[in-house]
């Protein structure tokens, strides 16, 4: 199983980020290097979606619902359950 750790690589040193593997021998390792377009194009699609999710949020979609619960129940087919009153 892969095992993947956060680190920054300088020169010929590497700087963990976060938690580091506690190696007692050599070990064979692969580096994959990331591309800084990807985490920027991480973060615009974060901020993206924040700024879908406000408008969303803005626009109430759930306004014209009465009853939440009976909606669920409608939209799920629930049935009664044994011992509770409707």
């Amino acid at each position: 199983m892969h095992q993947t750790y956060r680190a920054i690589i300088k020169g010929d040193r590497i700087f963990w980020v976060d938690k580091h593997p506690n190696l007692k021998e050599e070990t064979e390792v692969c580096i994959t290097l990331l591309d800084n377009a990807a985490e920027s194009q991480t973060s615009e699609r974060g901020q993206k979606m924040a700024s879908l999710l406000t408008q969303l949020a803005q626009s109430n979609p759930f306004r014209a619902m009465q009853d939440p619960v009976s909606w669920q129940q409608e939209q799920r087919q629930d049935r009664t359950l044994p011992f509770r009153e409707v």
